[in-house]
């Protein structure tokens, strides 16, 4: 990941995997949250602890956005599993006037009041940099 595509709040896995060879107690898949973003280096805090580490942008990768995201940051299903175009079937999700519908084969459309467009928002930091830059408003975990 580079640091010009992440936001202070984004969610990311900090990842120390292969870090640690000789322990393998301290390797690490922690849901993290971005406090503060340096050319190089970013500052974290896990979601379970308070204080502020300093780790290298390679060791943050970032989580897929599905729909258990989805339900976490607030987002109501509304359909599941509709069929649709080609033997695929779409699961609609809605927050606030901002609506994600994913299809079965992977493609996620956002809809935000009169505009459908194919969106490339494979992970959930580049939906909450999405719904912040159409909103104004943070995409936080509610669940």
């Amino acid at each position: 990941m580079e640091a010009k595509d992440l936001r202070i709040g984004n969610y990311f896995i900090y990842n120390t995997d292969g870090c640690f060879p000789n322990n393998p107690e301290r390797e690490s898949k922690t849901i993290s949250v971005v406090r503060q973003i340096k050319e190089d280096s970013v500052g974290i805090t896990h979601l379970k602890t308070t204080g502020i580490l300093i780790g290298g942008l390679g060791l943050i990768k970032p989580i897929p956005l599905t729909e258990e995201w989805l339900v976490k940051f607030g987002f109501e299903c509304i359909e599941k599993d509709v069929p649709c175009l080609r033997d695929r079937t779409m699961s609609r999700f809605f927050l606030n006037n901002f609506n994600i519908e994913i299809l079965s084969d992977g493609q996620i459309y956002q809809k935000h009041f009169e505009s459908t467009e194919l969106i490339n928002c494979d992970y959930t930091h580049q939906l909450q940099n999405l719904y912040f830059a159409l909103t104004g408003e943070e995409l936080t975990i509610k669940k």
